[in-house]
């Protein structure tokens, strides 16, 4: 097995730590950080968390910004590699479709006629629960129009029987103490009519 190849950023940087070789300095300025990724971000001037190189010469920049785009391709590359596997996988471990499912190959017609089967059952039900809802709100407004009919009734009988007793009809021998309770519901209370007529009120 070869060795690995060494890092085309390598030359432009130092290792401050040989127990820790990924911490690297900068050649052109001095400034120290973690990874050799980051360091070649930091040659490019990247912006986000990376703190950019003002030294960089242009061709170490332009080379540097070659490598990061190699180095994009090659992580996509694995990633769709390593997304093909496992789905792979799963397709080789799934269990197979039961004798009945619809992913039987049937013909066109038979097809057709289950879907429009199946499409006249769903309007079949839909119209059923159209209907069972209108018959509950018809019974709702029957009752609420029954209740303001009667209602209505009650409050003219009220008003037509106070109205009686207001006018005074039917009492030229009779006086009520109030309003009646119903139409034959008075008390009558005698009146003496005669008086002398011959009594004298003047002075």
């Amino acid at each position: 097995m070869g060795s690995r190849p060494i890092d085309i950023a390598r030359q432009y940087c130092r290792v401050i730590d040989a127990n820790r070789p990924s911490r690297v300095s900068c050649n052109f300025c001095g400034h120290e950080m973690q990874g050799i990724t980051r360091f070649k971000e930091h040659l490019v001037g990247k912006r986000g968390d990376v703190l950019p190189c003002k030294r960089c010469p242009d061709d170490v920049c332009k080379k540097m910004v070659k490598a990061l785009v190699q180095l994009s391709l090659k992580r996509e590359e694995k990633e769709r590699t390593s997304r093909e596997a496992l789905q792979s996988r799963m397709r080789n471990n799934a269990p197979p479709p039961p004798p009945h499912s619809s992913n039987r190959k049937r013909p066109p017609a038979a097809a057709a006629a289950d879907l429009e089967a199946e499409e006249r059952a769903l309007m079949e039900k839909v119209i059923k629960e159209s209907l069972q809802t209108f018959e509950m709100e018809k019974k709702k407004v029957a009752k609420y129009d029954d209740d303001e009919i009667e209602a209505a009734i009650r409050e003219s009988m009220r008003s037509y029987k106070e109205e009686q007793w207001r006018r005074g009809e039917g009492c030229s021998k009779y006086a009520r103490a109030g309003p009646p309770s119903s139409f034959g519901d008075y008390e009558s209370i005698d009146v003496d009519s005669d008086y002398d007529s011959d009594d004298d009120f003047s002075f």
